[in-house]
This record gives structure tokens, C-alpha cells and sequence, in this order.
């Protein structure tokens, strides 16, 4: 006896529980689960996803409808940067680069459903951060990505400049379950990509950090059918500043809802300390193609983020349709246990 939503639906907020900024209409409730504090349960009639929305908040996302979900639209759940995508967690989180003296060493890449990759060494000697791990059963966890480390030196930065040299946050985790049918259209989405790794400061030439993770996507329906894009790719890591005046490194690109991976950002140019590049983030479109290490210098860049996951739950019988134009990265688990 749930109620549909009403079209329109562009802001999904799980800490507030918030529909487009306001409380949900009759007939739908939107609450913390009993017992789980880090999950919000949507609960729906049916759902069609005629806009792009963007959902935030601390908690996971897990829409429950009685009918048919129909995602048009683009469902985004992912990271920016240092801003996690709903529910993403630390528990993959990449290891902190070091510092000696002037030499600083990148942020690892955060880890959930491949491991991150180990932060640039410095060549004066500290060793990049450690990668980020893999962490849950890919048919039983439920649950968002993790944050890249902190490059070397990123604490000493400027006042101003405390958004450098950190981890990008990890992806969110949304699920969507119906009792009748989940349909990711051609022109439908559904992104819960890691965030960039952020920059090394000039004025201290700082390592730069780490990558986030992807976080999870999870359909679950009697029927379920995906013919367009989803994408849970790990972040890129950070180029690392130079230590001339004020040249910065340049941030890791946040992951996107495609087949390719986050490019790591570049080195500030020049200065009396050489500086080097981010690593790509993890993709998966086309089998496992791993995050990337931050290249090695004086000063080493952060490593691009893992990938998330997608799970596809639906009987044995009816096993998920997956259209010949879709796109998913990583590839899904398929699950016939429903």
C-alpha cells in the first residue's frame, strides 16, 4: 500500500531523509533501519527515475518497492573528492604516506572490491603508503567505499590549504530491490565512483593523496535488466606540489561513470624539489584492470583508489537481462539466490 514516487525526485538525502529537501509525501517512509544506523530504507510503491539525482548523506541507500523500478535517469551516488558518496566507510581506507626532511612519500589508494595501489615512493627514501584492501563478501556486504591516504608533509601545508594532500573520499552504496522488476534503461545510470585524490602544496611541496574507492550497486528484483551504464571506478591519485613558491600539483580526477579510469592528476611543474605524478584509478569495464601506483620522486604521488562492486540478485530462473550496448565497471557478481 506504499505510495509511488512522485516524478521530479533530483535530491535523495540519507542523513537529513530528505526528498528534494523536504520530508516524503504520504504513503512513502524514508528511516534509519531498525538496529542499522548506517542504512536509510526508502520504502515505495513503484519508482520511475525521470531525473537526475544526486544522493548524499552518510548512510547507505536502500530503496524498497512493491512495483516496478524504472531508472531513466542517472542515480548518483559518488564521491567528490574529499566529500564521500552515501555510506562510504574507512574500512579499506589507504595507508598515509611519510615524510624525511624535504622528501615526502603518496597517499595509497583506498580499497573495497580490488585493492588501491601503494602511494609513489619519495627517492629520498620514505616508501609510499600502503594500498588500500579489499574488504566484505561480495553477496552479503552492504556497504560503501574507502578513502585514499594522506600524502607526506600534507599536515605542514598552509592554513589555507588543509583541502591538500588528502585521501579522495570513497563511494556510496545503493541498493534497489522490488518485488517486480528493476530496469536500468539505455539512457538510465547509476554512478558510485571514488573521489580524486587532492594535490601536493606548493609552499611545503607536499606528497599528494591517495584515491577513493567505488562504492557498491546492488539490484535485486524477480526481474532485472540492465541496457545502460553503471560504474563503481576508483578515484585518481593526486600529483604532488614542487616546493617552488606556490606550484601545486594538480588533483586526481574523481571516477566517472564510464569504462575508463580516473586519470591521476599532474606534478607541480619545476621547483628545487622534483615532484611527480598520481596513478589512475581502478577500472573494471574491461576485465580487472588494477589502480595504478603514484609515480616516484623526491616528493611521490598518490595512488588511484579499487573498484567497487555490482551485484545483480535475482532467481535462478530468471537470471539479470544485460544489454549488448550496457556498460559496467567492474563486472557484476551474479547472484541467483533470490
Amino acid at each position: 500500500n506504499a505510495s509511488d514516487l512522485p516524478l521530479g525526485i533530483t535530491a535523495i538525502d540519507t542523513s537529513a531523509l530528505t526528498l528534494n529537501g523536504a520530508a516524503p509525501p504520504d504513503g512513502v517512509v524514508f528511516q534509519a533501519v531498525p538496529g542499522q544506523d548506517a542504512w536509510a530504507e526508502l520504502v515505495i510503491g513503484g519508482w520511475t527515475v525521470d531525473s537526475n539525482v544526486k544522493v548524499t548523506g552518510t548512510r547507505a541507500l536502500i530503496v524498497v518497492a512493491a512495483k516496478r523500478i524504472d531508472v531513466q535517469g542517472i542515480i548518483d551516488g559518488s564521491a567528490d573528492h574529499l566529500t564521500g558518496g552515501p555510506g562510504a566507510t574507512t574500512g579499506g581506507k589507504g595507508g598515509d604516506g611519510t615524510s624525511s626532511g624535504d622528501n615526502d612519500s603518496g597517499g595509497g589508494g583506498g580499497g573495497f572490491g580490488s585493492a588501491g595501489a601503494q602511494g609513489g615512493d619519495s627517492t629520498g627514501g620514505p616508501a609510499g603508503g600502503a594500498a588500500g584492501s579489499s574488504y566484505g563478501d561480495t553477496r552479503t556486504y552492504f556497504g560503501g567505499g574507502s578513502p585514499g591516504g594522506m600524502g607526506g608533509g600534507a599536515t605542514g601545508c598552509g592554513a589555507t590549504e588543509m583541502d591538500k594532500g588528502r585521501g579522495g573520499a570513497g563511494g556510496g552504496a545503493i541498493q534497489l530491490s522490488s518485488a517486480v522488476e528493476v530496469i536500468v534503461e539505455a539512457a538510465g545510470g547509476i554512478d558510485v565512483g571514488g573521489g580524486g585524490g587532492t594535490r601536493g602544496c606548493g609552499s611545503l611541496a607536499s606528497a599528494a593523496g591517495g584515491g577513493g574507492s567505488g562504492g557498491l550497486v546492488f539490484l535485486e528484483a524477480p526481474s532485472v535488466s540492465v541496457l545502460g551504464k553503471i560504474a563503481a571506478n576508483g578515484g585518481g591519485g593526486g600529483g604532488a606540489g614542487s616546493g617552488s613558491g606556490n606550484n601545486d600539483g594538480t588533483d586526481g580526477a574523481n571516477a566517472a561513470l564510464s569504462a575508463m579510469a580516473a586519470s591521476g592528476g599532474q606534478a607541480g611543474a619545476g621547483g628545487f624539489l622534483s615532484s611527480s605524478n598520481g596513478g589512475d584509478g581502478g577500472k573494471g569495464a574491461t576485465g580487472t584492470t588494477g589502480a595504478a601506483r603514484g609515480e616516484n620522486q623526491e616528493n611521490g604521488g598518490g595512488a588511484g583508489g579499487g573498484v567497487g562492486r555490482v551485484w545483480l540478485r535475482t532467481p535462478a530462473e530468471t537470471a539479470p537481462v544485460i544489454g549488448g550496448a550496457s556498460m559496467m565497471s567492474p563486472a557484476p557478481t551474479i547472484d541467483d539466490t533470490l
